[in-house]
């Protein structure tokens, strides 16, 4: 992680090419709020998690059981879909029970351009237009360019003629 951010590094290839590659599994944190203790050991928690994809590793305050309110793993899932919010698991007893998943920092797949986490929107933003004319209560302010009197700059003497060693620029003045 770099700054709070997951960071995905993959082998390169020869082949590579950017505009082929997809980002479509990604590592995600999964949360499984609630779930029994007896289901908490790392067999246990990889066949949960491998309904979503692969699993990584387990989080770990979930190894030292310090977080009591929900067990964490990491697991590679495709996020080009819906990501399930339950997951359906087998108790000793046979009998089945729904599980609830959530998922930390759960990044938005957009099919239009195959991106993964940035905004999108279908149309672009409108720009506000302003009425023209004073709001209520406000006088309307007339402007207009007036020309000024050349009487006040007339005892401003011309510049001196530049020395071979100043810079001339592009319009060198002469007198």
């Amino acid at each position: 992680m770099i700054d709070y951010k997951l960071v995905i590094v993959k082998p390169w290839s020869t082949s590579f090419n950017f505009r082929d590659e997809v980002l479509k599994v990604i590592p995600l944190w999964v949360r499984f709020p609630n779930l029994p203790l007896n289901y908490w050991g790392p067999k246990s928690l990889s066949r949960i998690a491998s309904v979503l994809g692969n699993p990584i590793c387990v989080d770990e305050c979930t190894t030292k059981l310090e977080h009591m309110s929900c067990a964490r793993v990491l697991v590679e899932i495709n996020v080009i879909g819906p990501l399930p919010k339950v997951v359906r698991v087998m108790d000793p007893n046979d009998t089945m029970f729904k599980q609830k998943v959530s998922y930390d920092r759960k990044p938005q797949y957009y099919p239009n351009c195959c991106q993964i986490g940035h905004l999108y929107k279908s149309q672009p933003p409108q720009p506000k237009v302003q009425q023209a004319g004073p709001k209520a209560g406000q006088k309307k302010v007339k402007q207009a360019w007036n020309a000024k009197d050349n009487k006040e700059h007339a005892h401003q003497q011309p510049p001196s003629k530049l020395t071979s060693n100043a810079y001339r620029g592009p319009y060198p003045y002469t007198t």
